[in-house]
């Protein structure tokens, strides 16, 4: 008797902590969702003037992503060419690719682990329209939420699934002690 007075103690508290536990693993698991974004790279070139070419030979970088969102507008005469820049540590190796201005290295998106091969030619293709002076347009889109939406759906999944299983043993939990009781 004693012992089902202590387990249905334990009962009233575990739901709370269970509860926190649950809501810090499922947050958790929405910014890791939100870490991941597409980046999209717009080019047009347009007009025959001096003035019109400055205006509208423009290349538009949109990071979307719902940690760091970044818009960014690039002179395309101010654009020299795109390079693959890999990043290794000792336990993987990363490809971000990167575009190069006159003064700046300016990243469509920050390295990550996924395709090299998708981004060789993402970099061809940039340059192929930087050298290309009759093609009007260029648009490229570089999605990184792979791997981020993967890890931040198990968590959300473990979040919610602690708070099931959680339930599911205080529901045993009471049928053993009304039994008993």
């Amino acid at each position: 008797m004693i012992f089902l007075k202590k387990l249905k103690l334990q009962q009233q508290n575990q739901p709370l902590s269970v509860l926190v536990f649950s809501v810090v693993i499922y947050i958790t698991g929405l910014t890791f969702m939100g870490f991941g974004g597409v980046s999209t790279l717009s080019c047009q070139r347009q007009g025959t003037s001096s003035t019109t070419l400055k205006i509208q030979n423009t290349c538009k970088l949109d990071n979307s992503s719902f940690v760091t969102p970044h818009q960014q507008d690039i002179a395309l005469a101010d654009l020299l060419s795109a390079e693959l820049k890999r990043h290794s540590r000792s336990y993987h190796v990363a490809y971000q690719v990167v575009l190069l201005t006159q003064t700046d290295e300016i990243p469509l998106m920050n390295s990550s682990p996924t395709d090299r091969n998708a981004k060789v030619a993402m970099v061809d293709e940039i340059n192929q329209f930087l050298q290309n002076p009759e093609q009007q347009q260029l648009h490229l889109q570089l999605e990184d939420s792979r791997y981020s939406s993967i890890f931040g759906f198990l968590l959300i999944a473990t979040g919610i699934g602690s708070r099931l299983f959680a339930r599911q043993i205080i529901s045993c939990l009471s049928a053993i002690s009304n039994e008993a009781g």
